[in-house]
């Protein structure tokens, strides 16, 4: 049986295959204004260096809490920053199971009680919920951002290659809206391998003699940017994290003629309000027209804006997935 595929697995092969290309531009503002004065890279190998070193401070934490090897870990983050992507690739590479929780689910009860559902040993939060975990019955520790880790220099266990379908990968959870309540969405290797094979598709470059750069979707910690991510490390892709997930039309002229974005990644609620300034803006229209593909996803546009759309030339593509299964249609 071949080895199932994982984001680790593709991590080290585009790390090997792309050492020194950018795969993510991320922002640095004025501290004032917020105003983006510059967009600084990360290389592949860069990357792949600051997982190994996050994985190692957080097995060594873990230990010291008597967390054992495949345990689930709970991590409460907004998902939007490359520190996040480190704190969940980090703690796959450390050989735990990740339990993802977003700031869409503010509620400290509700997280509680999805982290004893899945049997999590520890959580790991974001300094925004530090007073709602203060009480938790389980080890909690803050998300500190790497340069602020203790050095550990021992070696991680090798990356062996997985043959058994059911060894549990992610957990996810749904949104609630049908029950009230979200629902565990538990992942093993075999689904990992699913998406990894689906994402390959849905990221294939446009062109492929040119560096596909693509925006952030949304929070990691949901299947949407999850799945775009592991599609994008596969082609050697860029990712730009933007300063928020409702960014300005500005900053997208930015994104596109600093940092040579050609795909726009949105879900459609943010998406509409670039397709309205466009309407009165020429520049606007004209960046976006000049985009290899906008990928929507989420609710449909309305019909207004999606005439609109294909009236100006714009190249869109609809994806239709769910967080059981990621992307099903294009």
């Amino acid at each position: 049986m071949s080895p199932y595929l994982s984001h680790l697995t593709v991590l080290e092969h585009s790390a090997s295959s792309y050492p020194d290309a950018p795969v993510f531009r991320v922002p640095r503002s004025d501290l004032l204004t917020g105003q983006v004065h510059d967009w600084s890279s990360i290389t592949y190998s860069q990357f792949k260096h600051d997982v190994e070193f996050t994985a190692r401070y957080w097995r060594q934490v873990l230990e010291s809490d008597g967390v054992s090897e495949n345990s689930v870990v709970g991590l409460w983050l907004p998902g939007m920053a490359y520190q996040d992507v480190l704190h969940i690739y980090g703690l796959s590479r450390a050989g735990y199971v990740p339990q993802l929780f977003s700031i869409r689910l503010p509620n400290p009860d509700v997280v509680l009680e999805l982290l004893t559902k899945a049997g999590a040993k520890a959580l790991i939060f974001d300094s925004q919920f530090q007073s709602l975990t203060a009480s938790f019955p389980l080890p909690v520790h803050l998300a500190i951002e790497k340069r602020d880790m203790a050095s550990f220099q021992y070696d991680l266990p090798l990356m062996r290659s997985n043959s058994n379908p059911n060894k549990p990968a992610f957990v996810f959870h749904t949104s609630g809206s049908t029950s009230g309540s979200p629902k565990l969405v538990p992942c093993n290797a075999r689904w990992l391998d699913a998406i990894v094979a689906k994402a390959k598709v849905t990221s294939t470059p446009i062109n492929p003699r040119v560096q596909d750069v693509s925006s952030w979707m949304g929070s990691m910690c949901h299947i949407g940017q999850t799945f775009m991510l592991i599609g994008a490390l596969q082609h050697g892709s860029c990712v730009i994290q933007p300063t928020k997930i409702a960014f300005s039309s500005e900053e997208l002229i930015d994104m596109i003629h600093r940092c040579q974005l050609n795909r726009l990644n949105q879900f459609s609620t943010f998406l509409s309000i670039h397709l309205r300034n466009s309407r009165q803006n020429r520049k606007l229209l004209g960046y976006l027209q000049s985009l290899d593909q906008i990928l929507l996803s989420g609710l449909s546009l309305p019909r207004e804006d999606e005439d609109w759309s294909y009236s100006h030339g714009l190249k869109l593509k609809n994806l239709f997935g769910s967080t059981e299964c990621g992307a099903m249609l294009l």
